[in-house]
């Protein structure tokens, strides 16, 4: 499955790794853990305190990845495509973090990976309708012309997408 919408993974921009003709060079760019450093934290609660740097080395590891996609069709070339919109943790982060507890070796054999569809309503990439029969244009005894339902609905829609822009509706 290819997923548009990706940046360029970090270690390909920055050419600090071997990289193979067939290999993607966009994706989801995390790192397995991380290492915290405090400086002068003696307690060190649940982490390791070295004394000569004076400092406390804690660390968390990756426990889950999460894309969101959506599916979205071009017109001009008549194919579809999954685009990425982000990822389902707090603040859009695509990937879950856990504090490591000392003396725990993780082995990275149990990360969960889910795509999930993005449901939420998103006016740029909202799906543009073709050119649709609105109907005989219809007028009353004075010659005044009547909107028809298709005409009223099709109405309706493009005032709700410009109010998506423009940020009056949240999903």
């Amino acid at each position: 499955m290819e997923v548009k919408g990706f940046n360029h993974c970090k270690m390909f921009t920055d050419g600090i790794a071997f990289w193979e003709n067939d290999y993607p060079k966009h994706g989801v760019n995390f790192k397995l853990w991380d290492q915290v450093t405090k400086k002068g934290d003696r307690t060190c609660s649940n982490g390791i305190y070295n004394e000569q740097a004076d400092a406390c080395f804690t660390y968390t590891y990756i426990k889950q990845i999460c894309l969101l996609v959506k599916f979205k069709r071009d017109r001009q070339t008549n194919t579809y495509s999954w685009i990425y919109t982000g990822g389902c943790f707090e603040g859009g982060k695509p990937v879950l973090y856990k504090e490591a507890v000392v003396g725990e070796v993780q082995n990275f054999k149990t990360i969960q990976f889910e795509v999930r569809m993005d449901n939420r309503f998103d006016a740029d990439l909202a799906y543009e309708e073709e050119e649709e029969y609105l109907g005989e244009e219809i007028e009353d005894e004075n010659g005044v012309k009547i909107e028809t339902t298709a005409q009223k609905i099709k109405k309706e829609k493009i005032k709700l997408n410009e109010a998506a822009k423009a940020g009056e509706i949240q999903n």
